[in-house]
């Protein structure tokens, strides 16, 4: 058996993560006042009103599928979970990923990140592993479909619209995160790209499962 799914491998990376999400989740308390996830400000950010919108019909179209996905740890609780926590996590994720590079702030900040952008992945594992009992084999799959899934969404929901600069990531802004009243009409075109990925993979999914 390949080392990467043996039983020992499984154990080791199961232990791995949640030791270094609780870390994470440690560094997060102490310094409370660095992560703006927990200021007013980015819940006012992230509840704007096409953001929500959005949310509710991405996430009503991947519960819906989640049977005809042909993939048996799909399922509706999963979907709704991953969903929830992509929503919350991405835009930060995606935000503080951006000012690492741009402003080169590699720092402990950025390792919670990280941490918190695999947390959808890691979830999905975990709900599988409670619920059936095993470690899914298809963990290393799940990885690199769930980083593409979270940092398309941190894009999409960092998008803004404003007469000075006209569309933009928000994360690029100042004042980052702050609500915005961004017009969809005018960010049609960013939104539609940045959605094609994910439609298209759940498109194939539904496909080949009926054909």
């Amino acid at each position: 058996m390949n080392f990467l799914y043996s039983d020992i491998f499984m154990q080791t990376y199961f232990s791995t993560w949640v030791i270094l999400l609780l870390l994470a989740t440690a560094i997060v308390k102490k310094n409370k006042n660095d992560y703006e996830f927990l200021h007013k400000s980015y819940w006012k950010f992230l509840f704007e009103p096409w953001k929500l919108i959005t949310f509710f019909i991405a996430t009503t179209c991947i519960t819906i599928i989640a049977p005809y996905s042909g993939d048996p740890t799909w399922d509706y609780p999963d979907s709704i979970l991953i969903s929830v926590l992509t929503y919350v996590i991405s835009p930060w994720t995606a935000g503080i990923f951006y000012q690492a590079v741009s402003k080169k702030k590699f720092n402990i900040k950025l390792f919670t990140a990280i941490i918190f952008f695999l947390v959808p992945c890691w979830a999905y594992d975990a709900y599988i592993y409670f619920k059936d009992g095993y470690y899914p084999t298809t963990w290393f799959t799940n990885v690199i479909i769930s980083s593409g899934i979270v940092l398309t969404a941190g894009l999409f929901w960092n998008l803004c619209w404003s007469k000075e600069k006209g569309t933009e990531f928000a994360f690029r802004l100042e004042n980052w995160p702050q609500r915005s009243e961004s017009s969809v009409r005018k960010m049609l075109i960013p939104m539609l790209i940045l959605m094609f990925p994910v439609v298209y993979a759940i498109g194939w999914f539904v496909y080949n499962y009926f054909w």
